[in-house]
């Protein structure tokens, strides 16, 4: 599903941004998502979503990634390993190291597309994703800043 898609803002004014049917890898496991990329001539920053515990799709970051979208950040939303169209099994406990990988693979992801600034890519994460977005981040130069929400460990 590749499209352009419209959303009002209260101003009035309309953001456009695309969405891109996408799949990267973490080692052998395919990971499916949805890259939502702001209509943009130079390199946009881009953040990647991070589930919390759960069998979640992408579905469950679509609404805060389109609003990332329609201010100009991109957002990678995907399917937890196991769920959705991904591959791999489903994990949700400790110690997290698959999960931390597939964060780590949507941010390697992103550094390798041209319409992204490689310089501004983060992580959002959510309650379990917060803990996961930390020790990501830790492990790599390219992740530039974290977004936590209701973290939980």
């Amino acid at each position: 599903m590749t499209g352009a898609v419209a959303h009002a803002s209260e101003a009035g004014a309309q953001s456009v941004f695309e969405e891109h049917r996408v799949e990267f890898h973490n080692r052998e496991v395919r990971l499916a998502g949805s890259l939502l990329l702001p209509k943009s001539e130079a390199p946009v920053p881009a953040v990647v979503f991070v589930h919390g515990a759960g069998r979640q799709t992408r579905e469950s970051h679509r609404e805060v990634g389109k609003h990332f979208a329609s201010q100009g950040i991109a957002a990678l939303i995907y399917d937890k390993r196991g769920t959705g169209e991904s591959g791999g099994a489903y994990e949700s406990w400790e110690p997290y190291e698959n999960l931390v990988q597939d964060a780590l693979a949507g941010g390697a992801f992103l550094g390798q597309r041209r319409e992204i600034a490689r310089s501004q890519i983060g992580i959002w994460g959510l309650s379990q994703g917060a803990y996961i977005s930390a020790a990501a981040a830790n492990r790599t130069k390219e992740i530039q800043f974290i977004v936590v929400a209701g973290a939980e460990v």
